[in-house]
């Protein structure tokens, strides 16, 4: 005799379960692929490496928040999650990028010229996505609302984590001349 359990709910437990796994597999994904792309970008690991931790973060803060708001795991959420490592990047990405070309070799000289060259035109991108998303999060439609929301929390946290952690993590961790460089690491190789 076999028996055969059968209930409305079973379909939905699977739906969720498909949408944590693939918005977890898309942040992990999303990760590496950008981390792989900084690595190009700046030919540097341990900028990457700061600039990943500080991407990471961006991430567990909005998750954080969002479930302290009260959202749900729904499709438009899980797609969500999966794009929120491609809008966390931009903003550490030029000040990681900006710090690593600087021609100081001191980590506050770096500092300075990433924040001169393009403090200003991050911040200033910062703040018109923000006043764009506050105009979706009025929408009537749920999807806009929502997607309005995301881009608001996720612009500002990208913004916060850039200025704030990235930056006071390079001062106090960053590289000095050529630490990290893995072109002159090459060449001293190949010396």
């Amino acid at each position: 005799m076999q028996l055969v359990q059968h209930s409305r709910v079973w379909p939905g437990i699977v739906m969720d379960r498909t949408l944590q796994t693939t918005a977890v597999q898309g942040v992990f994904l999303s990760l590496l692929l950008a981390s792989l792309i900084l690595l190009l970008a700046t030919h540097n690991w341990i900028i990457t490496l700061m600039s990943v931790v500080s991407i990471g973060g961006i991430v567990c803060a909005f998750l954080g928040f969002i479930v302290t708001i009260g959202w749900t795991l729904g499709i438009i959420e899980s797609i969500a999650i999966t794009v929120l490592v491609g809008l966390s990047v931009d903003f550490v990405a030029h000040l990681a990028i900006s710090y690593n070309k600087s021609h100081f070799t001191t980590r506050l000289g770096r500092v300075r010229t990433a924040m001169l060259e393009l403090g200003v035109s991050v911040a200033s991108a910062a703040l018109t996505t923000i006043a764009a998303a506050s105009l979706l999060m009025a929408a009537q439609v749920t999807f806009f609302s929502i997607f309005g929301t995301f881009i608001l929390l996720a612009i500002l946290f990208s913004a916060l984590y850039a200025f704030l952690f990235f930056v006071a993590l390079v001062l106090w961790l960053g590289p000095q001349n050529d630490q990290g460089d893995l072109l002159a690491l090459w060449r001293s190789f190949s010396d």
